[in-house]
């Protein structure tokens, strides 16, 4: 019956005891049949014979198991609420009915300097420095019976003096009579100190947040707006009190919360950020913001807030996004010009033509029908984007369907959705299968005569704007032309130049919109051209290059398309910091036009015509010959145009005037060599 739990010197014990003649009394674990163990109490008397000599025993046993495991069960929930009681960082304290401590944990000498033992026997009302605030507790307690997060003022035993959150109950008994009292207190100073600099450092702030030309907001270490400035809740379409204690998240585009977290959980490292995100206004239109954020430390250097800056780029952004566009159509149509030259294979160039059409219209099929004159017919000759293998065998009579109209009456056809009443639809099963909704047709008109129809098509419905529509119109050009160069091979060459002037004209075009954007110096691109080239020749550059340098002075400025419009349509002369934004748009035209081939050897003149001679123009410093010849001679043709010309801020120099400013600029300003040329070239002008 050995459980194998006591050891020999503990049976050797009790079996000394019974045969010493006496009664051994204790508890044993013995095993059950079933090998479970039990504990019983159990006592032992021995039993003598007529001889004195021990002849049996007898053992009374009480089985005492259950009481054992609950005796130890209920050591361990202790052993669990003393570890807490401890070792908790709160102060837990009870005390009787009267206010006198009954109990309080170890935690509080921590908080006040008074170990547990000091405190027995002590009423609570002996540590309160302002007898209102008890009186406002013991007030509460008796109304609710309970309080949640009370804070008030405590005395430590050196005298200093401590905010403390109280949490507290009243236990009552079994009739309903109050006994005592149940509470934990959490020492809060060091939080109240917080919300009393922060409430400083507002009020630090205050004046420069109302200063502020742009967002500015102290966010807390959870990302609650605690401030922000009227400009703030102007950019975003809040009252600043709307915006006051919202979380700071919840104004992001979902698309821009990745990055904002990731920025964010530096910014609790204490590591200054910033970040191009989307934000949201009140009415739910987005905004591009440049958005930038540095963290405010405490006297320990520990982050206790965030001071965030907003500027509105969105104008910048979208003006940035038309000039990718309009350098990703200009691309398309340079990628298709070269189809055009370098292949007479009519299937190979209309595909790229379809390819860049799909791609820069974003519409999902289009078409190429060929106009047959001997038969009056169009037939299908390059098709992309249909699900559908036998569009190819297609072919249709002048003013049948949507194409031989557009042929026939020589106008584009426009059905923005086919399955609307009067749509007027009528093309084979087949086309329907497409789930086409809705319908462009274009015909392709080459010198007056027609070649062909493009025609989109579209899943959805279209609402095109007129951009879309001009570029629309320009690729059916194209096509025409390339059409009209394949069949009429001897006219190669007229084509060519047709497609080079189109393309010129599409760079003054940019040149005009520019100047839309830039009032006050409309005219100017094309005034400086003629000169620029005349003058490039007089230097002995070839005449290779002179299209290299058309190009590059009609886009001089492309770079300013990235200005904000309050800057360059501005009336008075910029301050410092527009200046200063200005002067990148040389930059701006280098990101814009290098990624297209054909355009970089034309970048010289908008990327370099702001360096000076002696080093000390924009943006990289260059000196003498190290700024391209092209470059340095228009910055003497830009400055004389720009003297000449009216200004909102001043008048038109006189001829004289302008010309002595230029000479006094030669070796500084310009390169001497160029400015010699130029001053005889003007002045032959007068005298002829």
């Amino acid at each position: 019956l050995k459980s194998g739990q006591h050891d020999e010197a503990f049976y050797k014990n009790m079996w000394d005891t019974i045969i010493a003649g006496k009664v051994w009394r204790g508890e044993l674990i013995n095993k059950r049949k079933n090998g479970s163990l039990y504990t019983e109490k159990m006592t032992i008397a021995p039993f003598s014979s007529d001889g004195g000599k021990i002849s049996n025993f007898v053992a009374i046993k009480e089985d005492i198991t259950e009481r054992k495991e609950a005796e130890e069960a209920l050591r361990k929930s202790e052993e669990r609420y003393r570890n807490i009681y401890t070792r908790v960082e709160d102060v837990i304290y009870e005390t009787d009915y009267y206010g006198s401590i009954t109990g309080v944990s170890p935690s509080v000498e921590k908080h006040s300097g008074y170990r547990p033992e000091e405190l027995i026997g002590q009423n609570v009302t002996d540590f309160f420095v302002y007898p209102d605030e008890y009186a406002a507790l013991d007030s509460a307690m008796e109304a609710e019976g309970s309080v949640n997060d009370f804070e008030l003022n405590m005395r430590k035993k050196n005298g200093d003096v401590i905010v403390v959150s109280i949490t507290s109950h009243i236990v009552f008994n079994e009739d309903g009579h109050p006994v005592k009292t149940e509470g934990v207190l959490r020492d809060i100073t060091e939080r109240k100190r917080t919300e009393k600099a922060l409430r400083e450092s507002e009020k630090r702030y205050r004046l420069l947040f109302d200063l502020l030309p742009y967002g500015g907001e102290i966010l807390d270490t959870n990302g609650i707006i605690i401030n922000c400035s009227p400009s703030t809740a102007r950019m975003l379409g809040y009252e600043m009190s709307e915006l006051i204690g919202k979380h700071a998240f919840e104004l992001f585009d979902p698309d821009s919360l990745k990055v904002v977290r990731k920025k964010f959980s530096q910014l609790l490292k204490g590591k200054p950020q910033s970040a191009d995100v989307r934000m949201i206004r009140k009415d739910g239109t987005k905004l591009n913001v440049l958005r930038a954020a540095q963290p405010i430390l405490d006297d320990k250097g520990n982050v206790e807030a965030f001071l965030t800056l907003s500027v509105n780029i969105t104008e910048r952004v979208q003006a940035e996004k038309a000039i990718q566009q309009y350098l990703r159509r200009l691309d398309a149509l340079h990628k298709i010009d070269q189809a055009i030259t370098s292949s007479l294979d009519l299937k190979i160039t209309l595909s790229v033509l379809l390819d860049q059409l799909l791609t820069q219209l974003e519409v999902d099929a289009a078409a190429v029908l060929l106009y047959e004159k001997a038969s009056q017919t169009l037939t299908f000759s390059q098709v992309k984007g249909f699900r559908a293998t036998d569009i190819h065998h297609t072919s249709l009579r002048l003013g049948k369907r949507h194409a031989g109209v557009a042929a026939l009456q020589r106008r584009p056809v426009f059905i923005p959705d086919l399955n609307q009443p009067g749509a007027g639809f009528s093309e084979p099963s087949r086309f329907k299968e497409e789930g086409f909704v809705a319908y462009y047709g274009v015909p392709l008109i080459a010198k007056g005569a027609l070649v062909g129809v493009l025609e989109i098509f579209h899943r959805s419905t279209l609402d095109p704007e007129d951009e879309w529509v001009e570029f629309l119109k320009t690729l059916a050009g194209q096509a025409a032309i390339a059409i009209d160069n394949i069949i009429l091979f001897d006219g190669l060459q007229r084509s060519n130049m047709e497609l080079a002037l189109a393309y010129d004209a599409t760079i003054e075009g940019w040149a005009r919109t520019l100047e839309l954007h830039d009032v006050e110096t409309e005219g100017h691109s094309r005034r400086v051209v003629d000169l620029t080239i005349t003058l490039a020749l007089k230097m002995g550059m070839k005449d290779k290059e002179m299209a290299n340098i058309y190009r590059g002075a009609l886009l001089h400025d492309i770079g300013k398309m990235g200005i904000p419009d309050r800057i360059m349509q501005k009336s008075k002369p910029f301050t410092n910091e527009e200046r200063q934004i200005i002067q990148q748009h040389p930059v701006y035209a280098y990101e814009l036009l290098f990624p297209i081939e054909y355009l970089r050897p034309a970048l010289d003149i908008p990327y370099c015509h702001h360096e000076k001679w002696d080093g000390t123009g924009y943006p990289r410093g260059l000196q003498g010959k190290q700024i391209p010849l092209a470059a340095r001679i228009f910055a003497v043709v830009d400055v004389w145009d720009a003297l000449r010309s009216d200004r909102p801020y001043r008048k038109a120099w006189s001829k004289e005037k302008a010309l002595k400013h230029i000479e006094e600029q030669s070796g500084i300003y310009f390169d001497p060599q160029i400015v010699d040329i130029f001053l005889e070239h003007i002045r032959s002008q007068q005298k002829e």
